[in-house]
């Protein structure tokens, strides 16, 4: 019986006499070993310390150096998006490619904007105007949206404020009716009310014959007569009730007029009170 060593792993075998001077493949770690002559022994071998793969030690250093290096670029890349959203706050994050951040952006501007219609809108829009530049440099790809989320919450609660200011200015004071052709005369709008009504009651008198009394006024050309055919009656007009002049007041009429005048039809004016040096009249 032979007994040997493997020189490689030092692994321990036994064999017989007639396996002398025979080579065969160490079973622990693959190695090529002869069997030695007989009464010969082979002095165990420590088994080598197998030193670490290269791509070990390279890899946590290469990694350091890639982060390093890209850390700079994204702050880079967003100097213009930050520069457009000083500027036009929402397009910065469209510019990096974020649609629902620029919708949001853009909304909370918006209403800032309009709240510019009091003074607390000059506060409150700078305020968000500088929030979505801060939002827009410190944003880079694949960073989480913590930041983000908060100065939205803080843009939008500001926008609320400015928003809710500005609906109490509108509650508060009062805006002209658009509806109005004459927002800033309502003298000349009273002029060209009066006009229709002397044109109407002209279809009046041609229809009947003569115009109105006094005591009639203007409400005879509310009710079509019983003599009258009610199609020649629409001519005249379709009123339930006299109008009212731009104050809000019932308008004059006097016929026979005066100062040689057939008809008279006026409006007190802005004042209310007749015979003063407001007040408005036709003539026919």
């Amino acid at each position: 019986m032979i007994h040997f060593n493997c020189t490689q792993c030092g692994e321990s075998y036994n064999v017989n006499d007639n396996m002398a001077g025979r080579t065969a493949p160490c079973q622990q770690c693959g190695q090529i070993i002869a069997v030695p002559l007989s009464g010969t022994f082979a002095d165990p071998v420590p088994a080598p310390i197998t030193p670490a793969p290269q791509y070990q030690q390279s890899f946590p250093q290469q990694t350091v150096v890639n982060v390093h290096q890209a850390a700079p670029q994204h702050h880079q890349s967003q100097a213009l998006p930050a520069l457009v959203s000083f500027f036009l706050p929402g397009v910065g994050q469209l510019i990096q490619g974020r649609v629902i951040a620029w919708l949001m952006w853009t909304g909370l501007w918006i209403i800032a904007c309009i709240s510019c219609f009091v003074l607390v809108g000059f506060i409150l829009a700078p305020i968000v105007a500088i929030l979505c530049v801060v939002e827009t440099a410190t944003w880079y790809p694949g960073k989480k949206s913590t930041l983000t989320y908060i100065l939205i919450g803080i843009a939008g609660f500001i926008a609320l404020i400015a928003l809710v200011a500005f609906l109490s200015f509108v509650a508060i004071v009062e805006i002209p009716d658009v509806t109005t052709p004459f927002l800033s005369d309502k003298n000349q709008l009273a002029k060209t009310e009066l006009v229709k009504i002397g044109s109407l009651l002209d279809q009046y008198k041609s229809i009947m014959g003569n115009f109105p009394s006094t005591e009639e006024g203007l409400n005879a050309l509310c009710e079509c007569p019983p003599s009258v055919d009610p199609t020649d009656w629409v001519k005249v007009a379709n009123w339930n009730t006299p109008p009212l002049d731009p104050w809000g007041n019932n308008y004059n009429y006097r016929c026979p007029g005066e100062d040689g005048n057939i008809v008279n039809v006026g409006s007190n004016g802005p004042d209310g009170d007749p015979g003063t040096a407001d007040d408005i009249w036709f003539s026919m």
